[in-house]
């Protein structure tokens, strides 16, 4: 495939933007520890200014030409764009509850083209100072601009209500949706909730449209039962004679934006927002049902006869999620670059379907996080990872999405974004309104940023040992004595609970073990692991030989109540016909066979049915006391402590054989000792504890001690009946014990809160993604303009 070498950037613009970037935030593009050291200076020398054509009287920029999605630049085409999702939101702040201003946007393009990319992705209106900033920095840099793929949202009030896609509120209000977006975007008017007028044109640098992000199976499955054999015929778009309800109804969606985007002067190409739930594919081996319920397929939908916008295919593909990626044989043997890739046989078998019409990856990728939500192949998991990990993955996973013949790949979130709540953590965060308001560092969709948001204007505390910084940082003195605790102190902010800890002797954070005791619901604590029923706790931190562990009572542990079935079930699980070493191991780990290649990809997860306890009541007991009234005895020190564990699978079936399928724990509450000093070579960003000497330093996740809204005072708790609910707290009592006894008791309070400090960090290892953005986006330019076919290179085998 012809190329060009992309040189240094000569506009003095750039220049500035580049050198500011350097000065202000390089965090992210210093050398990593594999070596990485991009220069941000090495910019396209390519002229990539839009240079449309003129077809039927309406400029296009955008040409479909079979299975390529061609943008025309002034010196030649791309075939392939590198992109980045930017969400609405800062911490603080919601989809809906978004500021107008525009320093956020001012700040962030440039930061985003230093970085490499040359697309950014939207997924719905945004307020207009997104499009004034974003013409703005698009006339300043000409030759080099951002393009944009554009959502448009669908009323999501008015299908969850209604349920059904053809319902007309549902119509009304996505025509509705359609006409001020659509408008919006071509600077034709209107104005954001903050009263600002719509007068700026990003028109010129629009490759796309996506009306919609994803769709229940469920409303899905009911619109498509209401009319048998629906079709739209529209003037732009039409759907084919054996499509569904659905996607008629998504075809005269995708003919409403075209026909809004011709009135402005220019043709776009359309798709509607896909994914792997409701993709085209059948997958057999998928063991949710409801994942594989319902079919919708963009070849059903196509450019009506004269008209040249074109559509394309456009899906959010994840390597951890659904679970077919891990069963299905076909993915499982497929091999990409050398090795067994099931996501790359993913995207291939999207490619094959749609092997006359584009595929963009609208949104990909795994975050950074402390937890995991879902286990991936190849080590892609859904959190868990530190920032360099998270980094390479997702520079090879945009690799793999242009060579398996994309158009382009925009990765999941330009920012962290506190308020996503991931599956398995949504349950204990409260009110959705608040999650704004503090991040959840077991929250893995909170962490899919390429840049962190990181709580306070400044560190609050510095995860590296020393005790130095505690007598200066306003931290509050809980505790000073003489004996084998000398002193502990506390601080926190948005994200954590910072404790440090001063004993007599270094040997006893070494070597023998020092609990801390954390009691949050009056009236439901039990005894401490120490076994001292005075000790009353419903979390406790045990520190002990270098390594430290949060762990859950029996009382409060939430994950175990919702879970407890799946282990009953996990349980039932049939013995493998393996006989092999490989196949035993992961039968023993995770109760179905899969191929040897891939035992070694997962880390940290356990089948719930070993989910293990200090004592000989075990996790599927908790199944028979879930609906049972339950009283503590806080004199017993029987009480029962587990590791603090989420779940990162749920249990199922094989559709196949009816062969239950365990549901898999992952363990978030074993800290990661280290320092989070981002000026440390050593510095790990998932560090949670440091020992040096007699002191001992840790933060703590606000969910790890029972918090589910910070800033509201507000924690989780399992009600008499094993219900999860939540209630009020004003304070943590805090108990010491070592050496087998009381040591110190001591209570936090802090103050709640309705405004948020954070800064923005680039994540370490970011040079890898910036460095792949360039290489595809390099090997994408055509000068000359010769389409390529689909890649067929990496066959299944």
């Amino acid at each position: 495939m012809p190329s060009v070498r992309l040189g240094r950037r000569k506009l003095f613009f750039v220049l500035a933007v580049a050198v500011a970037y350097l000065v202000g935030v390089a965090g992210g593009f210093e050398a990593d520890d594999r070596g990485v050291s991009p220069d941000p200076l090495a910019f396209r020398a390519a002229d990539l200014a839009p240079a449309p054509d003129q077809v039927d009287g309406l400029q296009r920029l955008t040409r479909i030409d079979g299975n390529n999605m061609l943008v025309q630049t002034s010196d030649g085409d791309l075939a392939f764009l590198p992109g980045v999702n930017l969400g609405p939101a800062v911490p603080g702040e919601t989809d809906t509850n978004v500021a107008a201003d525009g320093e956020r946007y001012k700040r962030w393009f440039p930061e985003i083209a230093a970085a490499g990319f040359q697309a950014i992705r939207v997924d719905r209106l945004r307020p207009a100072a997104f499009y004034r900033e974003l013409k703005a920095f698009n006339e300043a840099n000409e030759q080099d601009p951002l393009y944009l793929i554009h959502g448009v949202a669908l009323p999501e009030r008015a299908v969850a209500t209604t349920r059904d896609l053809l319902h007309i509120a549902v119509r009304n209000g996505l025509l509705t949706s359609v006409e001020e977006t659509v408008s919006a975007a071509n600077g034709g008017g209107g104005q954001d909730q903050s009263g600002v007028r719509y007068d700026a044109d990003v028109g010129p640098w629009l490759v796309g449209w996506v009306v919609g992000d994803e769709l229940d199976p469920q409303v899905v499955l009911r619109t498509d039962q209401n009319i048998d054999g629906a079709s739209f015929q529209g003037a732009f778009i039409r759907s084919a004679e054996d499509a569904t309800a659905t996607e008629a109804f998504l075809a005269e969606s995708m003919n409403r934006v075209a026909a809004v985007q011709a009135g402005f002067g220019r043709m776009v190409p359309v798709a509607f927002g896909n994914t792997a739930i409701t993709d085209p594919l059948r997958h057999h081996y998928e063991p949710i049902e409801e994942n594989d319920l319902v079919q919708i397929d963009a070849n059903n939908i196509v450019a009506a006869d004269g008209w040249a916008g074109g559509v394309f295919a456009s899906y959010e593909a994840y390597p951890s999620y659904p679970d077919f990626q891990w069963l299905e044989p076909g993915l499982a043997r497929y091999r990409h670059n050398g090795q067994v890739d099931p996501y790359a046989g993913y995207l291939n078998q999207l490619s094959q379907h749609h092997s006359a019409m584009p595929v963009v990856v609208s949104s990909f990728g795994v975050p950074s996080g402390l937890a995991t939500a879902r286990s991936g192949p190849l080590g892609r998991d859904h959190g868990g990872l530190d920032e360099v990990t998270q980094m390479a993955v997702n520079a090879a996973m945009l690799r793999t999405v242009a060579d398996l013949g994309a158009a382009g790949g925009f990765y999941a979130s330009w920012v962290d974004e506190w308020h996503r709540a991931a599956w398995n953590t949504e349950p204990f965060e409260g009110e959705p309104e608040r999650r704004a308001f503090w991040t959840n560092a077991w929250s893995a969709d909170a962490n899919f940023g390429l840049m962190a948001a990181e709580p306070g204007a400044e560190p609050t505390v510095v995860i590296d040992g020393s005790s130095r910084e505690w007598t200066t940082n306003g931290s509050t003195v809980l505790f000073e004595g003489h004996g084998a605790v000398r002193s502990l102190r506390a601080a926190h902010d948005e994200g954590w609970l910072y404790l440090s800890l001063l004993v007599d002797d270094s040997d006893r954070l070494a070597h023998s073990a020092v609990s801390l005791g954390f009691d949050v619901i009056d009236g439901r604590a039990g005894s401490l692991p120490t076994g001292q029923p005075e000790l009353a706790a419903d979390y406790a931190l045990k520190v002990s030989d270098g390594q430290a562990q949060l762990l859950v009572a029996e009382h409060s542990d939430a994950v175990a109540r919702l879970a407890a079935q799946s282990a009953v079930t996990a349980r039932r699980a049939p013995i493998s016909r393996s006989t092999s070493p490989e196949g035993q191991w992961l039968v023993k780990r995770y109760g179905i066979d899969r191929p040897a290649e891939q035992q070694s990809e997962v880390g940290g997860v356990q089948a719930s049915a070993d989910y293990s306890s200090t004592t000989d009541e075990g996790l599927a007991d908790l199944s028979t006391k879930a609906s049972a009234d339950r009283t503590v005895d806080k004199s017993s020190a029987a009480e029962v402590w587990k590791p603090h564990a989420l779940v990162v699978r749920e249990a199922g079936h094989d559709r196949r054989t009816g062969a239950a399928i365990p549901s898999l724990l992952s363990t978030p509450g074993e800290l990661v000792r280290g320092t989070n000093d981002r000026n440390d070579p050593h510095f790990d960003s998932r560090a949670t504890f440091q020992v040096e000497g007699n002191h001992l330093e840790v933060r703590l996740p606000w969910q790890g001690i029972g918090l589910s809204d910070p800033s509201g005072h507000r924690a989780y708790l399992v009600n008499d009946n094993g219900a999860v609910a939540t209630s009020s707290v004003d304070r943590i009592l805090i108990t010491i014990a070592a050496g087998g006894r009381i040591e110190a008791l001591a209570e936090y309070r802090w103050e709640r809160w309705n405004e948020v400090s954070w800064r923005q960090v680039p994540k370490n290892g970011l040079g890898l993604m910036s460095e792949a953005a360039r290489d595809v986006l390099q090997n994408g330019h055509r000068p000359g303009s010769a389409p390529a076919a689909v890649s067929t290179d990496y066959a299944a085998e």
